[in-house]
């Protein structure tokens, strides 16, 4: 799928000019394979612990996650990345998550924050 390179999954939901940036440049300075997900548009449900059945935007999304090395998560709405690691934690567990933000619209420590709390109570 990848011939050998790493594959890098740039998560974005809201800047889609940083996130395809970042994306040109993984690939062409670091020979990374990258694939950019948008969140928004992939019309996750909101969670449902006790849901037997997985929905269909779930079945789309989870491969592309599942063959990412790592991620990079840009500019994405809280709710929306929870949802995704919420339906898709398999897909996350064990790989390096960069966050970047705009400083602007959100706070760092915030942010910090909620992304170790989400990942904490999904992971542990």
């Amino acid at each position: 799928m990848n011939d050998g390179h790493p594959r890098l999954a740039v998560v974005t939901g809201s800047d889609h000019s940083a996130a395809m940036l970042i994306a040109e440049r993984a690939c062409v300075r670091h020979g990374l394979e990258v694939d950019v997900i948008d969140l928004e548009a992939a019309c996750l449900p909101d969670p449902a612990p006790g849901r037997a059945l997985v929905p269909p935007a779930v079945h789309d999304l989870m491969p592309w996650l599942a063959a990412a090395e790592g991620f990079m998560v840009v500019a994405v709405r809280t709710w929306s990345l929870r949802k995704a690691v919420f339906w898709c934690a398999g897909a996350w567990r064990g790989k390096p998550v960069a966050l970047v933000s705009d400083p602007a619209l959100l706070i760092p420590s915030a942010v910090d924050r909620m992304l170790l709390r989400l990942l904490r109570q999904e992971f542990s």
